[in-house]
């Protein structure tokens, strides 16, 4: 009798293991918000998303075990198994949240705008605290005199270099060009890096960079900790999508900047360091790489109709690993100030991210089934940024992290520099 071929076995082996990876993180996510809801009993939205935790933990179980272990079969060679980079890398044993208690790390942030008020608001909102702030510096008069009337708990300090020198993490979230400057003197210091996403404009500059930063840094892309990727996830485990076969990508804005971005108009509509593919496209690129490999094969091209202003809109085409990837975004198509959709397709079905936040699966008969225990993007923002907290702490200790690598970052970064670089200007 011919003796079975081992290809089936290692892929049960990988399946197991991922098995085993996804109960144990979900097991210690779940524990962790529900030790937390006695603190969090103040928001309604923080209450939902510790059940939502609690049930998609025992969810996501179930259907890992059904996929992987009851049947003894494993996935078919022509399934795709999820990257071991799309579970969060959180410790099996869960996180010991009196021991960061006891032995708080301090985190300085470099820029007031709109992303370093959201994480110092997430640091201020801890219960019980992972991480405190060693102080906030922005060259902008302006925003250290806002920051004085609405965190007057928190030290202004008198530049970048007094943050580094007061921190063990630096959260820099600057304009992009300024982005890599700040953390070379915050690694030369001995300290982690935490930085906004781009992570730089300038390309060669940023290889060079992650080449000698190592793993001592990580990049802000939420989607790391999002819940709804969580519930894609266990869906894909679960086999509704089956072997991928393409991923599209759909980005719409009102205007540009958004409504609330107003302030920082300045650059965020420059040529330089602006434009929704750096600061959106680049959310999706990111997801895309994450679960299914890094992004190459690009031919893509911009309108930038408007001298001097950014992008206006995008076409591309690539390739995550080996799965095709169509991707397309415009400004002054929707009447939302923010629209978009990611959406995963295979021989079985697709799953798809709505908004950034609400996870749907297609039925059979072509409708689109959104997860019972969705939540708003205003919802579930804080509960991913305490997340990403969480993987700062790990980042800063040495420790296994979920966080997005440098690496992945510069991948990312090198597709929307070249996006933006096949852009065709305006006439005169």
């Amino acid at each position: 009798m011919t003796p079975p071929k081992p290809k089936p076995i290692a892929m049960r082996s990988r399946v197991c293991s991922f098995r085993q990876r996804a109960r144990c993180s979900l097991t210690a996510e779940a524990c962790r918000f529900r030790k937390a809801a006695k603190p969090l009993d103040r928001s309604k939205a923080s209450n939902r998303a510790i059940e939502a935790w609690s049930r998609r933990a025992a969810s996501h179980r179930r259907c890992i075990d059904d996929r992987a272990g009851a049947t003894g079969q494993g996935l078919q060679p022509s399934a795709r198994v999820p990257s071991r980079n799309l579970l969060p890398r959180f410790p099996a044993q869960g996180w010991d949240s009196q021991a960061m208690h006891d032995d708080t790390l301090s985190i300085g942030i470099i820029g007031a705008g709109i992303m370093g008020e959201r994480l110092l608001s997430a640091i201020l909102d801890q219960s019980p605290p992972l991480v405190k702030v060693s102080g906030v510096w922005d060259p902008a008069p302006s925003a250290m005199e806002r920051m004085a009337t609405t965190f007057p708990q928190v030290p202004r300090l008198t530049d970048a270099a007094a943050i580094i020198a007061a921190s063990d993490c630096v959260y820099i979230a600057s304009p992009p060009a300024s982005h890599l400057d700040h953390a070379r003197a915050a690694l030369a210091a001995g300290r982690s890096v935490f930085c906004e996403k781009p992570l730089a404009v300038d390309v060669a500059d940023a290889r060079a960079f992650v080449a000698e930063a190592g793993e001592r840094g990580a990049v802000n892309f939420p989607f790391a900790s999002s819940l709804a990727v969580a519930t894609l996830m266990g869906w894909i485990a679960q086999g509704a999508v089956g072997a991928a076969s393409r991923i599209t990508v759909e980005v719409a804005f009102a205007t540009w900047p958004r409504s609330w971005q107003a302030d920082a108009a300045a650059w965020l509509d420059g040529r330089q360091q602006g434009g929704f593919t750096r600061e959106v496209v680049s959310h999706f690129l990111f997801l895309s790489r994450r679960l299914m490999g890094p992004l190459h094969g690009l031919s893509a091209r911009a309108a930038f109709p408007e001298t001097g202003q950014s992008e206006r809109a995008i076409e591309a085409r690539l390739m995550a690993g080996d799965i095709p990837v169509e991707l397309t975004g415009r400004v002054g198509t929707t009447a939302k100030d923010d629209h978009n959709i990611w959406m995963l397709e295979g021989d079985r079905g697709a799953v798809r991210l709505c908004d950034w936040s609400v996870a749907e699966r297609r039925r059979p008969d072509g409708t689109w089934e959104r997860a019972a225990d969705a939540l708003s993007q205003v919802e579930a923002r804080p509960i991913a940024l305490r997340r990403q907290i969480e993987g700062v702490v790990q980042l800063t200790r040495g420790q296994p992290h979920h966080l997005a690598t440098l690496d992945e970052a510069l991948n990312v970064q090198e597709i929307v520099e070249a996006i933006l670089a096949g852009g065709a200007t305006a006439a005169g």
